[in-house]
Protein backbone atom coordinates (compact mmCIF):
# COMPACT_ATOMS: atom_id res chain seq x y z
CA UNK A 1 0.00 0.00 0.00
CA UNK A 2 1.27 3.65 -0.68
CA UNK A 3 2.17 5.54 1.79
CA UNK A 4 -0.39 8.19 0.19
CA UNK A 5 -3.00 5.59 0.08
CA UNK A 6 -2.26 5.00 3.86
CA UNK A 7 -2.43 8.50 5.38
CA UNK A 8 -6.31 8.74 2.79
CA UNK A 9 -7.80 5.53 4.53
CA UNK A 10 -6.63 7.04 8.27
CA UNK A 11 -8.14 10.14 7.63
CA UNK A 12 -11.27 8.90 6.02
CA UNK A 13 -11.59 6.82 8.84
CA UNK A 14 -11.47 9.66 10.95
CA UNK A 15 -13.69 11.69 9.60
CA UNK A 16 -16.45 8.43 9.38
CA UNK A 17 -15.78 8.32 12.87
CA UNK A 18 -15.81 12.18 13.90
CA UNK A 19 -18.95 12.90 11.87
CA UNK A 20 -20.59 10.07 13.94
CA UNK A 21 -19.62 11.88 17.01
CA UNK A 22 -19.95 15.38 16.26
CA UNK A 23 -23.82 14.71 14.07
CA UNK A 24 -25.87 15.74 17.38
CA UNK A 25 -23.54 19.14 17.45
CA UNK A 26 -22.35 20.27 14.23
CA UNK A 27 -24.73 23.11 12.21
CA UNK A 28 -25.62 23.06 8.03
CA UNK A 29 -24.06 26.24 6.18
CA UNK A 30 -25.65 27.22 3.49
CA UNK A 31 -24.06 28.13 -0.04
CA UNK A 32 -25.68 30.07 -2.48
CA UNK A 33 -24.32 31.40 -5.47
CA UNK A 34 -25.50 32.53 -9.20
CA UNK A 35 -23.56 32.62 -12.39
CA UNK A 36 -23.65 33.50 -15.72
CA UNK A 37 -22.70 31.29 -18.15
CA UNK A 38 -22.27 32.57 -22.38
CA UNK A 39 -23.45 29.94 -23.58
CA UNK A 40 -27.30 28.40 -24.87
CA UNK A 41 -28.89 26.95 -21.85
CA UNK A 42 -29.13 23.35 -23.52
CA UNK A 43 -25.63 22.90 -23.62
CA UNK A 44 -25.04 24.29 -19.97
CA UNK A 45 -27.35 21.61 -18.73
CA UNK A 46 -25.84 18.79 -20.99
CA UNK A 47 -22.84 20.10 -19.33
CA UNK A 48 -24.41 19.94 -16.01
CA UNK A 49 -25.94 16.41 -16.49
CA UNK A 50 -22.87 14.23 -17.19
CA UNK A 51 -21.00 14.42 -14.06
CA UNK A 52 -17.77 13.04 -15.78
CA UNK A 53 -17.02 16.72 -16.73
CA UNK A 54 -16.86 17.73 -13.19
CA UNK A 55 -13.50 15.85 -13.33
CA UNK A 56 -12.21 17.83 -16.58
CA UNK A 57 -13.63 20.92 -15.37
CA UNK A 58 -11.88 21.13 -11.75
CA UNK A 59 -8.81 20.36 -10.02
CA UNK A 60 -10.73 18.70 -6.82
CA UNK A 61 -12.64 15.78 -8.20
CA UNK A 62 -10.38 13.18 -8.17
CA UNK A 63 -12.60 10.19 -9.29
CA UNK A 64 -16.28 9.79 -10.22
CA UNK A 65 -17.88 7.10 -10.58
CA UNK A 66 -21.38 6.99 -12.30
CA UNK A 67 -23.14 4.01 -10.90
CA UNK A 68 -26.38 4.02 -12.86
CA UNK A 69 -28.42 7.19 -14.14
CA UNK A 70 -29.00 8.42 -10.57
CA UNK A 71 -26.29 7.40 -8.34
CA UNK A 72 -22.87 8.02 -8.46
CA UNK A 73 -19.80 7.92 -6.10
CA UNK A 74 -17.38 10.91 -5.57
CA UNK A 75 -13.90 11.11 -4.50
CA UNK A 76 -12.89 15.01 -4.20
CA UNK A 77 -9.42 16.09 -2.61
CA UNK A 78 -10.55 19.07 -0.57
CA UNK A 79 -8.46 21.87 1.14
CA UNK A 80 -5.37 20.57 2.59
CA UNK A 81 -5.62 16.98 -0.13
CA UNK A 82 -7.86 15.54 2.31
CA UNK A 83 -9.37 13.36 0.57
CA UNK A 84 -13.50 13.20 1.09
CA UNK A 85 -15.66 10.65 -0.69
CA UNK A 86 -19.69 10.52 -0.90
CA UNK A 87 -22.78 8.77 -2.86
CA UNK A 88 -24.92 11.24 -4.33
CA UNK A 89 -29.04 10.34 -5.35
CA UNK A 90 -30.47 12.65 -8.39
CA UNK A 91 -33.86 13.43 -6.88
CA UNK A 92 -34.96 16.35 -9.34
CA UNK A 93 -34.19 16.10 -13.27
CA UNK A 94 -36.20 18.79 -14.49
CA UNK A 95 -34.81 19.05 -18.22
CA UNK A 96 -33.12 22.50 -18.79
CA UNK A 97 -34.66 23.62 -15.36
CA UNK A 98 -33.06 21.91 -12.51
CA UNK A 99 -31.13 19.61 -10.98
CA UNK A 100 -31.23 18.48 -7.69
CA UNK A 101 -29.49 15.87 -5.52
CA UNK A 102 -28.77 14.57 -2.22
CA UNK A 103 -25.95 12.39 -0.11
CA UNK A 104 -26.47 9.01 0.75
CA UNK A 105 -25.54 8.40 4.53
CA UNK A 106 -22.54 7.70 5.25
CA UNK A 107 -20.42 10.69 3.91
CA UNK A 108 -17.80 12.59 4.71
CA UNK A 109 -19.60 15.70 3.69
CA UNK A 110 -23.70 15.05 4.17
CA UNK A 111 -24.71 17.72 1.94
CA UNK A 112 -28.46 18.37 -0.18
CA UNK A 113 -28.24 20.84 -3.20
CA UNK A 114 -30.04 21.67 -6.82
CA UNK A 115 -28.60 24.00 -9.77
CA UNK A 116 -31.95 26.14 -11.51
CA UNK A 117 -30.93 27.39 -15.37
CA UNK A 118 -32.48 29.98 -16.36
CA UNK A 119 -32.32 31.35 -20.74
CA UNK A 120 -30.91 35.09 -20.46
CA UNK A 121 -30.67 37.62 -23.64
CA UNK A 122 -32.58 35.76 -26.11
CA UNK A 123 -31.30 31.94 -25.55
CA UNK A 124 -27.77 33.31 -26.23
CA UNK A 125 -26.54 32.83 -22.34
CA UNK A 126 -27.77 30.94 -18.91
CA UNK A 127 -27.93 32.33 -15.59
CA UNK A 128 -26.83 29.21 -12.97
CA UNK A 129 -28.31 29.53 -9.30
CA UNK A 130 -26.56 26.69 -7.27
CA UNK A 131 -27.77 26.28 -3.61
CA UNK A 132 -25.87 23.40 -1.36
CA UNK A 133 -26.63 23.31 2.46
CA UNK A 134 -23.60 20.56 4.08
CA UNK A 135 -22.29 19.50 7.19
CA UNK A 136 -18.64 20.53 7.74
CA UNK A 137 -16.48 17.11 8.11
CA UNK A 138 -15.88 16.64 11.77
CA UNK A 139 -18.35 19.12 12.96
CA UNK A 140 -17.57 21.84 15.42
CA UNK A 141 -14.35 20.49 14.82
CA UNK A 142 -13.91 20.95 11.34
CA UNK A 143 -15.37 24.54 11.25
CA UNK A 144 -12.59 25.53 14.33
CA UNK A 145 -9.85 24.36 12.06
CA UNK A 146 -11.41 26.29 8.99
CA UNK A 147 -11.58 29.03 11.17
CA UNK A 148 -8.33 29.29 12.24
CA UNK A 149 -6.64 28.30 8.72
CA UNK A 150 -9.04 30.53 6.83
CA UNK A 151 -9.75 27.38 4.33
CA UNK A 152 -13.54 28.36 3.92
CA UNK A 153 -15.29 25.73 1.97
CA UNK A 154 -17.37 28.63 0.46
CA UNK A 155 -14.20 30.08 -1.33
CA UNK A 156 -12.81 26.33 -1.83
CA UNK A 157 -16.13 25.62 -3.92
CA UNK A 158 -16.70 29.16 -5.67
CA UNK A 159 -13.24 28.85 -7.12
CA UNK A 160 -14.44 24.89 -8.52
CA UNK A 161 -17.84 26.70 -9.78
CA UNK A 162 -15.57 29.49 -11.55
CA UNK A 163 -13.46 26.52 -13.33
CA UNK A 164 -16.71 24.53 -14.28
CA UNK A 165 -18.03 27.95 -16.04
CA UNK A 166 -14.88 28.36 -17.92
CA UNK A 167 -15.27 25.04 -18.87
CA UNK A 168 -18.27 25.10 -20.21
CA UNK A 169 -17.18 28.24 -22.13
CA UNK A 170 -14.73 26.85 -23.68
CA UNK A 171 -11.52 28.42 -21.62
CA UNK A 172 -8.84 25.84 -20.77
CA UNK A 173 -6.06 27.87 -20.59
CA UNK A 174 -3.77 28.31 -17.66
CA UNK A 175 -4.75 32.34 -18.01
CA UNK A 176 -8.23 31.24 -18.00
CA UNK A 177 -7.33 28.90 -14.33
CA UNK A 178 -5.97 32.09 -13.14
CA UNK A 179 -9.00 33.66 -13.75
CA UNK A 180 -11.22 30.68 -11.97
CA UNK A 181 -9.45 31.44 -8.53
CA UNK A 182 -10.10 35.52 -9.15
CA UNK A 183 -13.62 35.03 -10.61
CA UNK A 184 -16.59 36.62 -8.32
CA UNK A 185 -19.36 34.83 -8.04
CA UNK A 186 -22.57 36.89 -6.83
CA UNK A 187 -24.83 35.64 -4.06
CA UNK A 188 -27.83 34.02 -5.54
CA UNK A 189 -31.65 33.59 -4.35
CA UNK A 190 -33.49 30.26 -4.97
CA UNK A 191 -35.83 27.90 -3.08
CA UNK A 192 -34.81 26.01 -0.32
CA UNK A 193 -33.07 22.88 -0.11
CA UNK A 194 -34.25 19.87 2.16
CA UNK A 195 -32.88 19.18 5.06
CA UNK A 196 -29.43 18.03 5.49
CA UNK A 197 -29.81 14.07 6.71
CA UNK A 198 -26.38 13.31 8.21
CA UNK A 199 -26.61 9.87 9.63
CA UNK A 200 -28.96 6.73 8.82
CA UNK A 201 -32.09 5.97 10.50
CA UNK A 202 -31.34 4.11 14.58
CA UNK A 203 -30.40 0.64 14.52
CA UNK A 204 -33.38 0.14 16.50
CA UNK A 205 -36.13 1.33 14.41
CA UNK A 206 -36.13 -1.48 12.28
CA UNK A 207 -36.91 -3.99 15.19
CA UNK A 208 -39.19 -1.65 16.60
CA UNK A 209 -41.25 -1.97 13.34
CA UNK A 210 -40.85 -5.74 12.48
CA UNK A 211 -42.17 -5.90 16.71
CA UNK A 212 -45.31 -3.36 16.15
CA UNK A 213 -45.72 -5.64 12.75
CA UNK A 214 -45.95 -8.80 15.03
CA UNK A 215 -47.97 -7.28 16.96
CA UNK A 216 -50.67 -6.27 14.88
CA UNK A 217 -50.52 -9.74 13.23
CA UNK A 218 -51.48 -11.07 16.64
CA UNK A 219 -53.87 -9.07 17.19
CA UNK A 220 -55.79 -9.99 13.73
CA UNK A 221 -55.25 -13.03 14.48
CA UNK A 222 -57.07 -12.83 17.72
CA UNK A 223 -59.48 -10.87 15.95
CA UNK A 224 -60.09 -14.06 13.47
CA UNK A 225 -60.11 -16.69 16.16
CA UNK A 226 -63.27 -14.73 17.89
CA UNK A 227 -65.17 -14.36 14.72
CA UNK A 228 -65.24 -17.73 14.00
CA UNK A 229 -66.31 -18.71 17.63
Amino acid sequence: MKPGSLVDKVASVAISVGNKLTAAFGKTTHFQRTFRVERPVAEVYAFWRDLHNFKKATRAVDTIEVRNPRHARWIVRGPFGVTLTWSSELTVEDAEKRIAWKTVAPSDVPHVGQVVFTSVDDGEATEVALAVDYRMPLGPIGELISWVTRAAPSTFISEEIARVKLAIEGHRSRAADVAAKNNLIELAEGPPNPPVTVAPKKAGSGRRQRADGAAAARFDTRQRLRTQH
